[in-house]
């Protein structure tokens, strides 16, 4: 099975997870099943992890119902848990926590990723230079994405030197996002260990979703072009508009951990 059937599968199982949850229902046994069928995705081992979320959708179905006070007290104790803080169906996927340090030794560049955020990863092979590499952390329940690129201009002819090519490039993309709509609300250069960069902050009318289809709506995205003289790379921060400040902090965490070898 392919990694899109897990995450189909896994987007149903948390509207019944979160429909049993709210009614009271017991559903502990489920949640270490899903636990485990993340483990498995993690691992690439699609196949399994779709089963043990089949097998945690058939738990949940059967769960037992509340009785007497319990069905009036549970309910209410989680619509003030949704209210004060809002809930996810795995504790990792809070908005505030750990990390994992993503690397890649053939591209030369590390960065830390909020825990429990699925990790993507795909060789682009298009773009200006020879080589292409994009890897994506996206949160598996909410439209918001880390998204970096990495290209090799080793070999390349340069008439201009890094920091101009970095902010013509910039400039370049700010202009269009203004084309379809978009505003570019702030932007600056500064160096990120040592790596210069140029960042702008934007919003825009039309964003990616997970499965890499065009969406509507209001969103808020920060934009990072960096390099050095061997290679070129972007890093995107992109959320729904509401969400875009949930998660400013974290990025800038993990901005602030990048490292270009």
């Amino acid at each position: 099975m392919s990694k899109e059937t897990f995450k189909l599968k896994y987007f149903e199982l948390e509207e019944l997870y979160k429909k049993k949850y709210a009614a009271g229902y017991d559903v502990s046994e489920a949640k270490k099943m899903v636990d485990k069928a993340m483990q498995y995705y993690k691992e690439g081992d699609y196949d399994k992890g779709v089963q043990l979320l089949d097998r945690a959708r058939m738990v949940l179905e059967e769960a037992k119902a509340p009785s007497g006070i319990a069905s009036i007290i549970v309910p209410i104790v989680v619509l003030l848990i949704v209210v004060g803080a809002s809930y996810f169906i795995w504790n990792s996927l809070q908005s505030s926590g750990d990390y994992e340090t993503y690397s890649n030794s053939e591209y030369g560049f590390s960065i830390k990723y909020p825990k429990g955020w699925v990790k993507d990863e795909t060789s682009l092979g298009v773009g200006a230079y020879s080589s292409s590499y994009g890897v994506k952390f996206w949160h598996p329940r909410e439209e918001v994405s880390l998204i970096i690129g990495i290209s090799s201009t080793e070999g390349v002819s340069r008439k201009i030197s890094v920091e101009d090519g970095i902010e013509i490039v910039a400039k370049d993309l700010m202009r269009g996002i203004e084309s379809v709509g978009g505003k570019i609300i702030s932007s600056r250069s500064f160096t990120i260990n040592g790596v210069y960069a140029y960042e702008f902050v934007y919003t825009a009318p039309v964003g990616y979703g997970r499965q890499e289809e065009l969406i509507h709506g209001s969103f808020k995205g920060k934009y990072l072009c960096f390099g050095t003289e061997d290679s070129i790379g972007t890093l995107i921060y992109q959320a729904p508009l509401d969400e875009y400040p949930k998660y400013e902090s974290r990025i800038d965490e993990c901005i602030r951990s990048l490292r270009i070898s």
